[in-house]
């Protein structure tokens, strides 16, 4: 009977301090969150409370108190330190419990988050902030690639729903806050879900739902392609017709569109980015599952890691705030993808034709370059629309190797 009544009345009392939490912007939404894990834990699962990856996970969820306090207005100054330091330790709680779970370091993972975050931290950040600060959001970006990369390892939904929805606000947290952006306004309800997707982690054992390597392929591809329709549909004024091809790069790497610091479209374009990165490095994961060459399946899963951090890099650096660190990340995604597509041609999974054809987009795109460097040519429209025609057809080619190796998901990759 006290069972019983011990969860509903737990229900409640976390319903009540979470609402008020996200209502008054006050860290009692996390003691609330806390309370609904310890009281399911005891009604539902007794002994997992004493589990020493249960308890590190509940000081993850603990340590973000102070770390919303000292971090409700971004002063600039030692407060914000602290915060960004509580965060550090909640990150480092949550990365040593995926740990103790999964006996494995991903370390293919951690490079990738590791040189998208860092480079946007030192490229775009560092320059704006005090070197104690600076020092301190290159360790926070450190200790999130790390969750990042083994929330995806540990294939739990939860834990996957809470390290992204984290790396989002605080991504919102630095392009609105330090960077002075708009959209401030979807910071809270990110963050408060991604807390209670860590609770849901820490309160149950769940699995990815299979899904079939075409289908994954092709709902990652429609919805980057949304992205980019939408954030095209933002960027062109009432009277131009919107070229994507010619204009994408340009609005994608501008940082203030008339008078206005990082229009809605920047963060469409963004986010297209991103799920085309994901895109990639999920589907060569697969592939490299599939490849009894352990040579090879290295080759395709370093490879995808690589094309996918170049995607990413690409996005959060554009080329007119640093062309050297842009231009390397381009060269990230073409060797990345090059080493894939030359690798399943010889496999005999992907046509020689593709291999020709984007072989020979990739030295139009060089030539261009070349030119321009030169100043034989202008870097519009040739650059941008030759770069867009190359990524646009290496999904193109993504998609074709996905249908032609379509299988039931393995689950024998990290």
């Amino acid at each position: 009977m006290l069972k019983r009544c011990i969860l509903p009345a737990g229900l409640l009392v976390s319903a009540f301090l979470l609402v008020t939490g996200i209502y008054l912007r006050h860290p009692v939404g996390t003691i609330g969150l806390m309370t609904l894990a310890v009281t399911w834990l005891v009604v539902r699962r007794p002994g997992q409370l004493r589990a020493p990856s249960t308890i590190l996970a509940l000081l993850g969820l603990a340590a973000t108190i102070p770390g919303d306090l000292a971090m409700a207005a971004y002063d600039g100054g030692t407060m914000f330190l602290i915060g960004v330091n509580a965060f550090i330790l909640a990150q480092c709680c949550w990365s040593a419990v995926l740990l103790l779970r999964t006996r494995r370091f991903p370390l293919r993972g951690f490079l990738g988050w590791s040189m998208v975050l860092t480079s946007y931290v030192i490229v775009r950040l560092m320059p704006i902030v005090s070197p104690r600060i600076g020092v301190a959001l290159v360790i926070y970006a450190l200790t999130t690639s790390l969750l990042a990369a083994l929330a995806w390892q540990s294939e739990h939904p939860a834990w996957i729903a809470g390290a992204m929805l984290l790396l989002v606000s605080d991504m919102l947290i630095s392009l609105c806050a330090i960077l002075r952006g708009p959209g401030d306004g979807w910071i809270i309800p990110l963050y408060a879900l991604s807390l209670a997707s860590f609770t849901v982690a820490i309160c149950t054992d769940l699995r990815l739902p299979a899904v079939r390597l075409e289908r994954r392929a092709l709902a990652g591809g429609l919805a980057a392609l949304g992205c980019f329709v939408i954030g095209g549909c933002l960027a062109s004024k009432p009277d131009a017709w919107y070229n994507p091809l010619r204009q994408m790069l340009s609005y994608l790497g501008r940082t203030e569109i008339d008078g206005v610091a990082y229009p809605p479209c920047h963060f469409w374009f963004m986010a297209g980015m991103f799920i085309s990165a994901g895109v990639v490095i999920s589907v060569f994961q697969e592939l490299a599952a599939r490849t009894p060459n352990r040579t090879a399946g290295a080759v395709l899963s370093w490879g995808g890691m690589l094309n996918a951090a170049g995607l990413a890099i690409i996005a959060l650096v554009p080329e007119n705030v640093h062309m050297a660190i842009h231009c390397r990340a381009c060269n990230l995604a073409v060797l990345g993808g090059a080493s894939c597509l030359v690798l399943l041609t010889c496999q005999r999974r992907s046509h020689w034709l593709w291999l020709v054809f984007l072989g020979c987009v990739c030295l139009v795109f060089a030539i261009f370059l070349f030119a321009s460097g030169k100043g034989y040519i202008h870097w519009t429209p040739y650059i941008p629309t030759t770069q867009k025609a190359l990524i646009l057809s290496f999904m193109a080619w993504l998609f074709h190797v996905c249908w032609r190796n379509r299988l039931p998901v393995s689950r024998q990759c990290e």
